[in-house]
């Protein structure tokens, strides 16, 4: 750009010298006014004017008016001008010349600059150089105007002084632009001081303009201070020139506030000069450079050349660009590839803090050339360019060299770029083994190749060794491409990418040696860059692994899975086999969706199914949220649990508020178990396991399960259906089931502080007490366990009892003793046996001992029967399941028998009835007051149906049976009692309630006798 301004100074200066030359020819024509010798000389010429004479002297004559040229649009005006001249043995010779109000309008044509009708006045080429005048000019409101193909420049000119030396003045020249389309400044300006010494004309000023642009380069409002000294006959100059830009940009450079000082001579077809360029900061594609500076020469003539050396203090790498490679190398945590990614991200990092560069550059023909470049990082990192050069111009980038990569954390990488005739750069290079922590990654020869266009293609084998979790993948091979559109744009495996692995441990799990093929689920590649980072995805068909967890087998299948990094995540038709068939923990997922993230994966899931090993729950229905980061699997939501035993022990139970966490191998969960119908919490459990062990446990925890009206027990278990079929109270306890390998082992202990039941024998109020058991999955306890009944009324009240006894598989009660006060003797429950795990009868023995008649008859309340003795028994039981699963006990053969000795028996109750026959009397007369020797009561019918009871007992009327009459005369006699009672019945004698009022059963009896039917 400075060449071109010396050159528009150049032409206008010489216009300003040929104002001065034309003003002094055309007066140098004049002849005697009167003669018409101007005129004639103007016409012969060919050159239109206008002017008036004002003074004619011998050495001074004034011009006034003066146009040349169309009068529309003169070439040359003046508002006045003083010749001087003087004698010469030639004859006259203009001395000086004076002038105001000049306009001088001049254009280029061809190649050269004509002044219109002014060229047809000034002397014919000589071939002599073009040389300034002995004149001595004064000019006042001088304007010269040049057109242009570069611009069209406007110069007012002041000054006084010889032309050849002496002169001294002011040029302000001014043009909407100049330059070309390539080359061009904006709105210049240029205040310049001219002086000429001995035909040299001298230029001291400054050029200013709002922006410039050239081969590319573009800046922003500029300003040049310039000297410059020019030939004799302004064919040389020789000068300097210092430039200030606001800012500077070519393509994806940007240079702040650039200094550029020029040292230039030469001609207007060859200059030639040396330069300084110095920028504070600057930037190249995102990369930041601190203290640039380039010096070196140039030549300008038919195009410009350069060649130099150029430095950065300081690069640095765009904030924004290193924060998404952390960013994008932080989400490869947890992954083989993660101690590479973050000693490679260091790397980067260390390196993008500010690297010292210095390369040889050479311009031509708007390119540069590279070599000997040399990029030293501050972390330690050398990049060297050797043997060659890189290219940069409008063609792209191309290069052939020596490349080379060592220290600063980053693998060393050696190759050669070669630039074939089509403009492609074509690479080999040999990359080390890259070792960070426990990971290592080995590349076979990458191949590069990099065409004029912008594209590029990088192509190599992977084979990687990694941490992954608490494991290790070893032998990862992926094919690996990488290219970058003309778009810049980068892809990362486009196509279609199989993977391979030869061993790949995490979390116990091992997976046996395999390959999955993944393609790209968008863009066309795995992995893509945006203006944000990098996206992209992956794909696979259906899927078919196995490998072991721990010593078991596992093998793993999905019908489809896809991933986008930072997007969708999909599983379907999940499954998770460990262990043999006959103890195998699975899992299974109908569909699991989540998203991507730089902290990891999250979603939901649904259809999810499965069981633990030897752990008594089967899992169905499951549904959730789950999330997946550093190794770590979170799940939480729903499922169903029920009894995965073949028969029954447990209902279908709702987990709610699932956790589950795998870590290390480790499964830890828990969850609150209800009963789905009520909603009612029923356990809360916690399971931990060990997948690479097969060890692990489940502990359920009941704190105030209570039944009532809306939860009974066999909502939660069949088991107690056939046992007790309505319960009301609260339950406490604890229980652990713990399974390694092939053994399962389980405990538990529970307690209540008062149940009601209702059971086939009758009601029981307050039981209480606490149950251990040795094997909680089978219900089995040790032998001793007690339950204290506070109150049972099988149809009469039975207070705190005690009863004693076991649980054993298969649903096997066996009842070790129970026992009763019971009206001042004692009501006892025979060791027995109970098999609930068959539809067949069970049976129970009551014994009655030192039952004392007058206490019974009080606690029956019967307040017309008197009696005394005592009486012992049995009360055999058998219990069976009618049609409608309902629990039927009866009582076979049971017998009350009265002690040796007997008792008495009264009753004192009226007798009022009347249609009461004469023997109906009788027998009520006799029993007022009988003393038996013996009493027999038989039993044998259903306890919650109808009872057939047989009362037979003897003895003899202590009292007169009648107090007159024939009737009287039976006192004393033995009498012989045998009555037969059906009824329901709800006690263990409560046969006796017919005493309060037997006459019913006594008018029946009686009348049984008289027809001779058996009573």
């Amino acid at each position: 750009m400075g060449f071109a301004k010396v050159r528009i100074g150049r032409a206008l200066l010489v216009g300003t010298a040929i104002v001065a030359v034309a003003l002094a020819l055309i007066w140098s024509q004049r002849r005697p006014i009167a003669a018409g010798a101007i005129d004639r000389a103007l016409a012969a010429r060919g050159v239109q004017a206008s002017y008036e004479i004002r003074d004619i002297g011998f050495r001074t004559q004034r011009i006034e008016k003066l146009r040349l040229g169309d009068p529309a649009n003169p070439d040359l005006t003046a508002d006045w001008a003083e010749v001087s001249l003087a004698p010469t043995w030639g004859g006259v010779t203009v001395t000086a010349l004076n002038a105001s109000g000049v306009r001088l309008h001049g254009r280029v044509v061809d190649g050269r600059v004509s002044w219109g009708a002014v060229d047809k006045l000034l002397p014919a080429p000589t071939g002599k150089p073009l040389a300034l005048p002995d004149i001595d000019v004064r000019l006042a409101d001088t304007r010269v105007t040049l057109a242009t193909d570069i611009g069209a420049f406007t110069a007012d000119v002041t000054g006084a002084g010889q032309l050849s030396s002496g002169f001294n003045g002011q040029v302000r020249a001014t043009a909407p632009f100049a330059g070309r389309a390539v080359c061009r400044l904006e709105s210049p300006i240029a205040l310049t001081q001219v002086t000429i010494t001995r035909r040299r004309p001298h230029l001291v000023g400054t050029l200013g303009a709002s922006s410039s642009g050239c081969d590319g380069i573009a800046t922003g409002p500029l300003r040049t201070r310039f000297e410059v000294t020019l030939g004799e006959a302004f064919d040389t100059w020789k000068g300097t020139a210092d430039v200030a830009a606001a800012g500077l940009r070519q393509d994806a450079l940007q240079v702040a506030q650039p200094i550029v000082r020029l040292a230039f001579s030469g001609t207007a077809a060859d200059t030639k000069g040396s330069f300084t360029i110095a920028s504070p900061a600057a930037r190249y594609a995102g990369t930041r450079l601190a203290g640039l500076t380039a010096n070196g020469t140039f030549d300008v003539g038919k195009s410009i050349t350069a060649d130099g050396r150029a430095n950065v203090a300081r690069a640095l790498a765009d904030p924004v660009q290193l924060a998404s490679l952390r960013r994008a190398f932080a989400g490869a945590a947890g992954t083989p590839v993660g101690p590479l990614a973050a000693a490679l991200s260091q790397a980067i990092g260390r390196a993008g803090d500010g690297a010292a560069v210095d390369a040889v550059f050479a311009y031509r023909d708007a390119t540069a050339r590279l070599s000997d470049v040399r990029v030293a990082a501050r972390g330690g990192g050398m990049l060297t360019l050797r043997n060659g050069a890189v290219v940069i111009g409008r063609g792209g980038v191309a290069a052939d060299a020596d490349i080379s990569l060592t220290g600063g954390g980053f693998p060393a990488v050696r190759g050669r770029l070669n630039r074939a005739a089509d403009g492609t750069t074509r690479g080999l290079f040999d990359v080390a083994v890259y070792r960070a922590g426990s990971a290592q990654l080995a590349l076979a020869p990458v191949r590069f190749a990099a065409r004029p266009d912008g594209t590029m293609r990088v192509e190599t084998v992977a084979l990687l060794d990694g941490p992954l979790g608490d494991g290790r993948a070893e032998g990862i091979r992926m094919p690996l491409a990488v290219q970058r559109a003309s778009s810049g744009d980068i892809f990362v495996a486009p196509g279609c990418t199989p993977v391979a692995w030869h061993r790949v441990a995490m979390a116990g799990t091992m997976l046996a040696p395999g390959s999955v093929t993944l393609c790209p689920t968008q863009g066309g590649a795995l992995v893509r860059s945006t203006r944000g980072g990098f996206a992209g995805g992956a794909r696979t068909g259906p899927l078919r692994l196995t490998g072991r967890v721990g010593d078991q087998p596992l093998a793993l299948s999905a019908a489809r899975a896809s991933f986008d990094l930072g997007g969708p995540v999909s599983l379907a038709d999940f499954a998770a086999l460990i262990g043999t068939a006959d103890r195998r923990t699975q899992l299974r997922i109908a569909r699991l969706d989540g998203v991507s993230r730089a902290s990891g994966l999250s979603g939901r899931y649904a259809g999810l199914s499965g069981n633990i090993a030897r752990a008594p729950f089967l899992a169905s229905a499951g549904q959730g949220n789950w999330t997946f980061a550093g190794g770590t699997l979170d799940v939480g939501g729903t499922v169903m649990l029920a009894d995965q035993a073949e028969t029954i022990r447990f209902n279908p139970l709702s987990a709610r508020g699932v956790k589950l966490r795998l870590k290390d191998g480790r499964i830890a969960a828990s969850a609150v178990l209800t009963e789905p119908v009520s909603g009612r919490a029923v356990t809360t459990v916690t399971v931990a396991h060990d997948l690479s062990r097969g060890v692990g446990e489940a502990r359920l925890a009941v704190e105030g399960l209570t039944f009532g009206k809306l939860l009974q027990p066999e909502a939660i278990t069949p088991l107690t259906k056939a046992i007790v079929p309505s319960v009301y109270g609260t339950i406490d306890g604890t229980g652990l089931v713990q399974w390694r390998g092939d053994k399962v082992t389980s405990s538990g202990r529970f307690r209540t502080d008062g149940l009601d039941l209702e059971a086939g024998f009758g009601t029981v109020t307050g039981a209480s007490g606490e149950i251990e058991f040795d094997d909680l999955i089978a219900l089995s306890t040790p032998p001793g366990q007690t339950v204290k009944l506070a109150l049972v009324n099988p149809g009469t009240e039975v207070k705190d009892g005690v009863i004693s006894y076991r649980l054993r598989p298969n649903q096997i009660v066996e009842i070790e003793r129970g026992r009763w006060p019971f009206a001042g003797g004692e009501l006892l429950l025979d060791p027995a046996s109970l098999d609930f795990g068959s539809p067949r009868e069970r049976r129970l023995s009551f014994r009655v001992t030192g039952l004392d008649a007058a206490k019974f008859i009080e606690q029956l309340k019967l307040e017309n029967i008197a009696a005394t003795g005592t009486f012992d028994g049995t009360l055999p039981i058998v219990f069976g399941t009618s049609v409608g699963g309902i629990v039927e006990g009866r009582i076979v053969g049971g017998q009350i028998i009265a002690r040796s000795g007997g008792g008495t028996l009264a009753y004192v109750g009226d007798v009022s009835n009347a249609q009461t026959n004469a023997m109906t009397r009788l027998a009520f007369d006799a029993l007022k007051s009988i003393r038996y020797k013996n009493l027999i009561i038989e039993l044998d019918g259903s306890l919650d149906g109808e009872m057939v009871s047989l009362v037979r007992f003897d003895g003899v009327n202590r009292s007169p049976v009648a107090p007159s009459g024939l009737a009287r005369s039976f006192t004393g006699l033995p009498f012989l009692f045998n009555i037969r009672v059906r009824a329901p019945f709800r006690g263990l004698v409560g046969t006796a309630r017919d005493f309060q009022d037997p006459r019913g059963a006594i008018d029946k009896a009686v009348k049984a006798e008289a027809s001779g039917k058996q009573p």
